[in-house]
């Protein structure tokens, strides 16, 4: 678009947006489009005028009448020593170690460590193998850090310890000096950890480990005791260990005015002491390296003031209250700094919270190991799951209509708290534990007033829920439109935007590359030489750069990500600009300029990039007036494969026949039986499967995680994993075992409605909805068929080599990618997860894994005759396929194999002949 043809801007405040959005909403004539417009990309469409938000209307430097408090806390501590620091302290001891007690995470914390050529090297602590020892209270834990142990092999995670490490440790170490210690106390001890493995395996195959609580004066002499014990049975690899005490989740117990020194030495000394921990000990510079997480919470003192903070201001902030050099602090918060990540709010692109991690020359005069600023009103939307750290929503259920619930949910959370729930600013940092009574008490009220805006609940919350509401209404009418045209490049543009709007609108925006094509894609594009950088919406270098220039080598990783973003873009249009030509045909009456002006648009690493003007992430507008499925104006620019499937969950030839065989687009009988609904994971009924893959050194790794939410972890979780999988692989092979059966009962087909089967709309199955949520692998080892089905067609496995091809598609191996339409597995639990583990496994690991349920499966008597593109097939097949008394040949019915030799048997009768009456 011209200059010439720009529409006029027109500034508001975000109540004024709020205001005019539910003016638009609630228009006479009922039409919603000028509503989604409005709410989206900020078109009013009655005017034509663009809306810009300026927050600095409501900032609070000009509000006089506000007053702030602020309170301070302790959130958490960190201490590393040789030894246990606790005093008068009993300890619970777990002989065996909890999974989940690994330090896996990045604490943003490093420890030095001599090296094989006897240098010291500085290492992240999370990539110390370490395991958890023990715990002195409620959200503590005592880890043990081996720095020199050997990983079990060279694929394995840099956190984790052999099983050949644990076992060493228990009955080398562990166990030794407890029984040195307690004497005969320590007599039932478990004799190995092989041992101890076999009486803490329950009869449904889950773990009940023990722990053994050890008296405050045995906890004195163990960290010694412990060293000279492995050192006299030659444990090499275990020497230099050293001890993590970690508390966490104790900031509302610890809170105290933030003005005052002597409450805040006070508030340490209270804390430490409850924890058995000692201030004069850990100061005294001779009992290891102490760190505490300290937070000041601001508040609008008449409550009903949502706070947020200032993007510009970022670097004032860091200086004034984190104590860094402001040219340092300038420094590290520039948008191409590696330390420095903006985690923007709500959308509007002048309030942001902030992370930093500074480099040991950075930290200042509190040595701030790391720093974060945010908002405490994603406490409303928090639920970690699956690597995000607020409510999501996934591509899948945007595009195969499953996130109704989803926005309904958000909306209604907006719109409860628009009444009563104010927003404070909160600030944490990491500092060592000598500054643990003056970091950040009483800091001077007006940096607050500089650094923050002040806006009523109505609007702070309102625009949430106007932009979400947005979003489902654009979502409904993609769902209710011909599948043709939902297909169409544009209309599968806005159905990515809705996705990444609709997870951002809580939580950090996601920056990863697929995203950036998104952002590159749905923003207004601009020469970068006119672009202010608060109008990024993520990092982009905005130096003029020639289109062939290659990227300096100082260009930080976004600037080189971004570059890749875009070339890509710019690549992917000039290669499909035929293609898409013959699928989107450009009108007849669009002369050359026309077209060339719109080619125009594409974005190039060289000049155009997107940016976010009008003080909010508005897109591009909408076609207006508006075709049967909302889409953007064509522009001729499509994702990328690789970013379309990270988007939607599919590739693009999977995701065009699901829409395009109407699937999803029609609402089921309600009638039918749900083969759709989530089942439960892993039912209780089932005993889970025993296996050995620890034992003999495979583990699942952990799942790359996306950390770009600044909130903290709840209290409740604090040492519990989020990730389904996170459970070790042997109980997690285990209820993936079982859930299968319960997926295969759950996608078994229902019987299609005919004149002759009297319009039967039931399933095969004789189980009941409940039954099928229980099933086990003892079903599939019964085959007496009436007990499981009305009506069956099956047959003997020609050979093992049949049953094993069947296996080979239930559970396929690393890699191997189901191509087309596929019509059971992807509604199950258990073959989507089978799928990730196997990513997250080595290739060994993996075929490992095959191998034991290989195992199992071949100790089934009957299966489904799974085909690669689904599950259970129905077509009648009588000249090979037998069937029970009185049923009718020509009728579908789900096809079994039987185990060669198996003799089936009908309402306990044998009947080798069967077939129609």
């Amino acid at each position: 678009m011209s200059s010439a043809e720009d529409p006029e801007v027109t500034s508001y405040s975000l109540e004024e947006f709020c205001h005019t959005a539910g003016e638009l909403l609630n228009l006479p004539d009922g039409d919603s489009f000028k509503f989604t417009q409005f709410a989206l990309s900020g078109l009013d469409e009655r005017d034509g005028r663009q809306t810009s938000i300026d927050p600095y209307l409501n900032h609070l430097s000009q509000q006089e009448d506000i007053e702030l408090t602020c309170t301070r806390d302790i959130d958490s501590i960190i201490g590393l020593s040789t030894r246990i620091e606790l005093r008068d302290a009993d300890l619970t001891i777990f002989p065996i170690p909890r999974y989940q007690d690994t330090l896996k995470r990045n604490v943003k914390l490093t420890y030095d460590v001599w090296d094989s050529q006897g240098s010291i090297r500085n290492v992240d602590l999370h990539k110390i193998p370490n395991v958890g020892v023990g715990k002195f209270g409620t959200h503590t834990l005592i880890r043990l850090m081996f720095p020199n142990a050997p990983r079990e092999t060279p694929t394995s995670p840099p956190w984790a310890l052999s099983v050949k490490c644990q076992a060493e440790l228990y009955e080398l170490g562990i166990r030794p000096v407890l029984r040195n210690l307690m004497e005969s106390r320590a007599s039932n001890l478990p004799a190995s950890r092989k041992t101890e493995l076999f009486r803490a395996r329950m009869a449904n195959g889950t773990l009940a480990l023990s722990s053994r609580k050890i008296p405050d004066f045995v906890v004195e002499q163990f960290s010694d005791v412990l060293r000279e014990t492995l050192a006299e049975n030659k444990v090499e690899w275990a020497q230099d260990f050293f001890f993590m005490h970690e508390i966490r989740g104790i900031k509302d117990s610890t809170y105290h005015s933030a003005q005052d020194h002597h409450l805040a030495l006070q508030a340490l000394e209270k804390t430490l002491a409850s924890n058995h921990l000692d201030l004069n000990r850990l100061l005294s510079g001779r009992h290891g390296d102490w760190y505490l997480d300290i937070g000041v919470e601001v508040a609008a003192g008449d409550g009903t003031t949502c706070l947020a903070w200032d993007r510009k201001t970022h670097a004032l902030i860091l200086n004034q209250v984190g104590g860094i050099p402001l040219e340092t602090a300038k420094s590290i918060t520039q948008l191409s700094s590696g330390k420095y990540y903006v985690d923007l709010a709500s959308h509007l692109t002048a309030v942001a919270g902030f992370r930093v991690t500074p480099g040991p020359s950075q930290r200042g005069s509190y040595d701030l190991h790391y720093w974060q600023a945010y908002h405490t009103d994603k406490a409303h939307t928090y639920q970690p799951e699956k690597g995000h750290f607020g409510k999501h929503i996934s591509g899948y259920q945007v595009t195969h209509g499953k996130a109704l619930s989803f926005f309904d949910g958000a909306y209604g959370v907006y719109r409860r708290c628009a009444e009563d729930s104010p927003s404070n600013l909160r600030m944490e940092g990491r500092v060592p534990i000598r500054y643990g009574a003056t970091f950040m008490v009483a800091i001077d009220p007006d940096i607050l007033f500089l650094g923050a805006f002040g806006f009523s609940c109505w609007a702070w919350w309102g625009f949430k829920a106007y932009r979400i509401l947005s979003l489902k209404l654009l979502y409904e009418w993609q769902l209710a439109g011909a599948p043709r045209l939902r297909t169409e490049e544009p209309a599968l543009l806005l159905a990515a935007a809705v996705i990444l709007l609709t997870n951002s609108i809580h939580s950090t925006i996601d920056t990863r590359p697929a995203s950036r094509e998104v952002m590159a894609a749905i923003f207004p594009l601009a020469e970068r030489s006119s672009i202010f950088e608060h109008h990024l919406p993520f990092p982009i270098s905005l130096e003029p750069r020639e289109s062939n220039s290659p990227v300096d080598s100082d260009e930080s990783e976004d600037s080189e990500s971004e570059v890749a973003v875009l070339a890509a873009s710019s690549e992917r249009v000039g290669r499909e600009r035929e293609a898409s030509r013959l699928r989107h045909p450009v009108s007849s009456n669009s002369d050359d300029e026309e077209i060339a002006h719109e080619l125009s648009t594409v974005p190039r690493a060289s000049d155009l990039v997107p940016h976010a003007p009008f003080g909010a992430l508005f897109t591009r507008p909408l076609r207006s007036p508006p075709p049967p499925v909302p889409r953007f104006e064509w522009r001729r620019i499509v994702l990328t494969d690789n970013a379309f499937k990270l988007m939607f969950g599919q590739t693009r030839r999977e995701l065009l026949e699901d829409i395009l065989a109407s699937n999803i687009a029609v609402p089921r009988n309600p009638l039918r039986v749900a083969n759709r609904r989530k089942q439960p994971l892993a039912p209780a009924a089932a005993p889970i499967p025993t296996f050995g893959l620890e034992d003999a050194g495979f583990q699942i790794q952990p799942p790359d995680t996306d950390d770009g939410s600044d909130i903290e972890k709840d209290a409740s979780d604090e040492f519990e994993s989020e990730d389904p999988l996170d459970k070790g692989l042997d109980l997690a092979l285990g209820q993936l075992w079982n859930q299968s059966f319960v997926d295969f009962a759950g996608t078994m087909p229902n019987r299609t409605a005919t004149a002759k089967n009297g319009m039967n709309h039931g399933p095969y199955t004789v189980l009941n909805e409940e039954e099928r949520t229980r099933i086990t692998a003892e079903q599939f080892r019964n085959l007496n068929l009436s007990d499981t089905f009305e009506d069956v067609q099956w047959r003997h496995a020609k050979d093992d080599k049949e049953w094993r091809e069947v296996f080979d598609r239930l559970w396929p191996p690393r890699g191997l990618r189901k191509i087309g339409k596929t019509q059971n597995y992807s509604k199950t639990r258990y073959y989507p997860s089978w799928v990730e583990m196997t990513e997250r496994l080595t290739p060994e690991a993996a075929e490992a894994a095959r191998g034991e349920l290989w195992g199992l499966f071949k100790k089934l008597r009957w299966v489904p005759l799974a085909k690669a593109d689904r599950i259970w097939e129905t077509r009648a097949t009588p000249s090979t396929f037998k069937r029970p008394p009185g049923a009718d040949p020509t009728q579908p019915a789900p096809k079994i194999l039987v185990v060669p030799r198996g003799k089936p048997t009908w309402c306990g009768n044998r009947v080798e002949a069967w077939g129609a009456l």
